[in-house]
């Protein structure tokens, strides 16, 4: 039971990471992210109709992949939020798709 346990925190630990942001734009109602994520070039994107959808600075934020359902149905969610706060407890800047 005690390894189940630790592996359950493990797998949520790693669900938290971090996302260094380059550059914001938009197009039409599309606001695109460039950014350093796990080392690779990634694309964050999200509808300004959205309640959640922000540009963001070019600063190092928290990413937290979300396990459950999210605004966008055809590629990966995730939740930004300031590097100093905690996930889920600190203010959320927003709700994207993380291409």
């Amino acid at each position: 039971m005690t390894t189940a346990f630790a592996l359950v925190a493990l797998a949520l630990a790693t669900d938290k990471q971090h996302i260094n942001v380059k550059d914001s734009s938009t197009s039409s109602d599309v606001i695109y992210i460039n950014a350093e994520f796990d080392g690779r070039s990634a694309q964050l994107t999200c509808f300004l109709s959205q309640p959640n959808c922000a540009i963001l600075k070019p600063e190092t934020y928290q990413v937290v992949r979300l396990t459950s359902e999210g605004q966008y149905t055809d590629c990966p969610n995730v939740d930004i939020y300031p590097i100093s706060a905690k996930a889920e407890k600190g203010k959320k800047l927003g709700e994207y798709c993380l291409n």
